[in-house]
């Protein structure tokens, strides 16, 4: 009896937290961001997003840049619109889909679209 209340708040946590789901393949990924990506990252060379180690690679269907990265053209018409949601959806960790360029070789970011919290 004395542990009822752990077993309690243990079994409450387990049903209540929300998994970090995510996933890439072909030429996308989707799910939580932070499941998936690790970081934004600003360089002289442009602007990435840094993609977790355990990601497989091997289900994409471009070649991340650098063997980490996905690249945000920074030439593309809604740049600042794309960078405000890859920031809102790190600080929140919130679900997304990022598709990226089907004519390019390279991971490069296509679109991305936010989805709204359930």
């Amino acid at each position: 009896m004395k542990h009822l209340p752990a077993v309690i708040l243990t079994t409450l946590v387990a049903f209540t937290t929300n998994p970090v789901f995510a996933s890439c393949e072909n030429l996308s990924c989707f799910g939580k961001i932070n499941g998936f990506a690790q970081s934004l990252k600003v360089t002289s060379e442009g602007v990435f997003i840094t993609v977790l180690k355990d990601v497989d690679r091997k289900a994409l269907a471009c070649e991340l840049v650098k063997g980490d990265f996905i690249r945000i053209p920074d030439k593309a018409a809604h740049f600042d619109s794309m960078h405000a949601l890859l920031l809102t959806a790190f600080s929140s960790n919130a679900e997304v889909i990022v598709e990226f360029d089907p004519t390019k070789t390279k991971c490069v970011l296509d679109s991305i679209e936010l989805m709204p919290a359930n």
